[in-house]
């Protein structure tokens, strides 16, 4: 995964007066999936609905999102936790640019998409048919331990590493194409959690280089979770040695990156399967 930084680019200086943000295009917050909620419910009173309008319109596809007065460092820190969520966003692309007007301030951001609306909407139905697929594995006397187990085993089982691949940096390219980097194997357990009603959220930060793995919530306490570097493709045989760990254990391969707090996950869990 590139530096999350790396995707940020500033586009160009507006010699304009600052406005005030626009009435329409907020997203409601009831709507934001399960894997979003930790990110958003960290933001700030200030940050919250800048967060909305950019989340509502990417949800809608635009081009263009008003910001309003934000300093570059306030709006940065946005986007990268926009990017820390919404798993559901695989047709938008990378690359994201912003203006800022005379007064310093942010004043817009603009997104590209590699999928519209009309080519998503197929694609939707491939991802709904092949959750409900791959779920319909899952029992009614499986812990959520289990589950999450289900969850990283069919994802390591099932995928390979390819960094190069169409579509590698999303859920599509990891469930339908079966080819993906650490971005599409973590909003992949996103994805599959929120359906399942498990609490995670996506973490970026370093590995050797730029990453992203999960943290995921069981019986009330939250554990890391790194489906990338379980899976043979990526490492050099199948293993769970990145399954529901503490931040200590982690912390001996992974550095989290610090533009937000993460949740504490003070100890491994000792995971024994039915």
């Amino acid at each position: 995964m590139r530096n999350i930084k790396n995707i940020i680019k500033s586009a160009a200086v507006i010699l304009a007066a600052s406005f005030m943000l626009s009435a329409c295009g907020s997203a409601d917050p009831s709507d934001i999936p399960m894997s979003s909620q930790y990110v958003y419910n960290s933001l700030s009173d200030k940050e919250k609905p800048v967060f909305n309008r950019i989340y509502s319109g990417v949800t809608d596809y635009k081009y263009k999102v008003r910001v309003g007065n934000l300093r570059e460092n306030e709006f940065e820190d946005i986007i990268m936790k926009f990017y820390s969520c919404g798993s559901e966003f695989f047709y938008m692309s990378d690359e994201i640019q912003y203006s800022i007007n005379s007064d310093g301030y942010v004043a817009e951001c603009y997104f590209t998409y590699d999928y519209y609306e009309n080519a998503t909407e197929s694609m939707r139905e491939q991802l709904d048919e092949k959750i409900d697929e791959i779920l319909s594995g899952i029992t009614d006397d499986m812990t959520d331990a289990d589950k999450l187990k289900y969850i990283h085993d069919y994802i390591v089982n099932n995928t390979t590493y390819d960094a190069n691949a169409m579509d590698c940096d999303n859920v599509y390219g990891a469930l339908i194409k079966h080819k993906t980097h650490c971005q599409g194997y973590s909003k992949s357990v996103c994805c599959l959690c929120d359906r399942l009603g498990i609490e995670s959220t996506l973490v970026t930060g370093t590995a050797g280089g730029g990453h992203m793995w999960n943290m995921v919530k069981v019986d009330g306490k939250w554990y890391n979770l790194d489906v990338t570097w379980d899976d043979p493709d990526y490492g050099s045989k199948s293993r769970s040695n990145y399954f529901l760990i503490s931040d200590s254990t982690i912390s001996q391969t992974h550095k989290k990156d610090t533009y937000m707090s993460y949740p504490s996950a003070p100890s491994d869990y000792s995971y024994i399967s039915n």
